[in-house]
This record gives structure tokens, sequence and C-alpha cells, in this order.
């Protein structure tokens, strides 16, 4: 009996460890509502969440920090302008265009694009979606030979952040491409849309206020 239930507990490990421990999508991989990525050391998970906005359930692609309340602890929002009614299931994918989408099962209607990455002609690479423990989701390239990762993100959470400032994100203007980077509060307590309130970094005669 004893080493019934040793096994029973090994096999039980495995199937939570591949599918609780997972903090990376693959191109072809998916993650449905009832799915999720968990950063490595277990301080963000990447799942949707339900809120009901105005008496319908909407669904949200959401990173949340594990261990703080439900209402407090949406640390981003990846489709807070499109979220996904009930009675469609969303689907998040990353295709093998290196493009992260949200589909809605049994609904004819076009993907919600997250983010898109160019190609790269470089076949021994290929691109993933990776949770870091900082709360950043990531996309970049993965070397199919060995399995190391290229440190230049081809996109980032970070740089579309909503109300939540986390540590390594920035406020102001990427002088580069002139892309903002800015905070903007909800529309409600369960509508994360954006609100009222912006909070950016505006330079004035030199100086940044």
């Amino acid at each position: 009996m004893a080493i019934i239930n040793l096994v029973f507990l090994i096999i039980f490990a495995g199937l939570w460890s591949s599918d609780g421990g997972r903090d990376t999508l693959k191109q072809g991989d998916t993650l449905n509502s009832s799915s999720s990525l968990v950063s490595a050391s277990g301080n963000f998970t990447l799942s949707f969440v339900v809120n009901i906005i105005d008496g319908s359930n909407c669904s949200f692609l959401a990173i949340m920090r594990n261990g703080e309340s439900a209402t407090a602890n949406r640390a981003w929002i990846g489709n807070r302008d499109s979220p996904v009614l009930y009675p469609s299931s969303p689907l998040l994918t990353l295709d093998f265009n290196n493009t992260l989408k949200i589909s809605q099962k049994d609904k004819d209607e076009d993907p919600i694009v997250i983010c898109s990455a160019p190609h790269t002609s470089n076949n021994n690479t290929s691109v993933v979606a990776t949770l870091l423990d900082s709360g950043n989701l990531v996309l970049q390239q993965e070397n199919s030979v060995d399995g190391s990762m290229n440190r230049v993100f081809l996109w980032q959470s970070f740089d579309y952040p909503i109300d939540t400032f986390l540590p390594g994100m920035k406020l102001g203007v990427n002088h580069r491409n002139g892309h903002i980077w800015s905070l903007s509060s909800w529309s409600g307590i369960f509508n994360p849309a954006p609100g009222t309130f912006t909070l950016d970094c505006v330079r004035n005669f030199g100086t940044t206020r």
C-alpha cells in the first residue's frame, strides 16, 4: 500500500510540475481559461481572469502578483480595452508568425493581438513568450540548439503598463523610438479600461515634472 501511495505521489507531482510550473509559451502553445504561466520563483502568474462589468462576464489576460488580494494583485492587463465576453472562451496563442494573440473560441471574430515580433532569418532560433520573476512578460529568441535565451527583448509588457508601476518599469519618453511610458487609472473598480487619470513625465523648458 505504501508503494502504491508513493507511486501516486510521484505521478501527481510530475503532473503538477509540468502544468503549474510552466513560465514559457513556445510557438504553437496555447493558454486557456483554466491554465496559467507562473514565473520561475512563483512571484507572478499570467492567466485569464473574469470581471463582471455591467452585468456581463468579461475575461481579461492578467499578470497577477501572488500572495495579494484579488482586488489588488492585477499588475498588468493585456486586453484592457477588448474584453472577451461570455459565453466565448478566450485562448492565448503564440503562433508561428511570432504573434501573441487572444482568440475567442466558438466565435468567428478577428483575434485580439497583444504583440507581434519580426521574423528572424536564423533557423536555429525561435520566439518564445516568458513570464519573468519581475512580472515582465517578454518575447525573446530561444536558441533551439542549446536552449539559451537572447537577452534582447523583442517585446515586453513593461513598455505598456496600466495603473501599476513595478520595479524595472520606466516613465517618460523613449528617445530612440518616441514611445511614451505612462500609467493610467482604471475606469472603474472592476473595469480596467483606461480611466480619467494619467501619470507620466512632461518635459518643459529643460525640466521634467
